[in-house]
């Protein structure tokens, strides 16, 4: 690249014939003379390719944010993608590590951040979770239910109902939960939910 920008600039040969030339791209080389007539004039020397990717976590940070996403989501609160973003901000933050100034603008970290994020982390993804009360997340357990079950066979035995005589009139259409929106959980998982109180 430096060659090549040298021949453009002591022998006046034109980008274009030179990239060919050289067999670069005529828009790396224009821009590579663009800086190095800056450095002769006072700059820094010019960088030519791409700068390195820059992570925010490193692997052991990024596995404790996705174990504690997962957590979230075993225990019925799922975390968002926006929800999920802020929280990286703030984990930078509680980290004291170098986080990009946007992140601080915006109080969260980028999409494409997060889109990289589960990339990363294969066990995660976006899951749209079934809806459950707090009541029924918590009262729905086998000691409840087998006493349930108990009371339910006395009342039977004792009034000798048929199935015909037996109606189901829990679906009366009013809900009490709201249908939530889309969360972060374990990939694969298929018994999970997401309550509200």
């Amino acid at each position: 690249m430096k060659q090549a920008a040298e021949i453009c600039i002591k022998e006046s040969k034109s980008i274009r014939s030179v990239a060919k030339d050289f067999d670069i791209c005529h828009v790396s080389l224009t821009r590579f003379i663009i800086k190095l007539k800056a450095m002769k004039l006072g700059g820094s020397p010019p960088k030519c390719g791409y700068r390195p990717h820059t992570r925010i976590f490193d692997s052991c940070q990024e596995t404790m944010l996705s174990n504690y996403l997962k957590n979230c989501a075993d225990m019925y609160f799922g975390l968002s993608s926006k929800d999920v973003r802020q929280l990286a901000h703030e984990f930078g933050i509680k980290l004291n590590i170098k986080i990009p100034t946007y992140w601080t603008e915006n109080r969260s970290a980028g999409v494409d951040w997060f889109k990289n994020f589960l990339k990363r982390n294969s066990t995660l993804s976006i899951r749209q979770p079934e809806s459950t009360s707090l009541s029924r997340a918590i009262n729905f357990n086998p000691v409840n239910v087998n006493i349930f079950m108990d009371k339910y066979d006395c009342q039977l035995n004792k009034y000798k109902f048929e199935a015909h005589q037996i109606f189901n009139l829990d679906e009366t259409g009013i809900t009490t939960v709201q249908n939530p929106g889309k969360v972060v959980a374990q990939k694969g998982k298929k018994d999970w939910c997401c309550h509200f109180g």
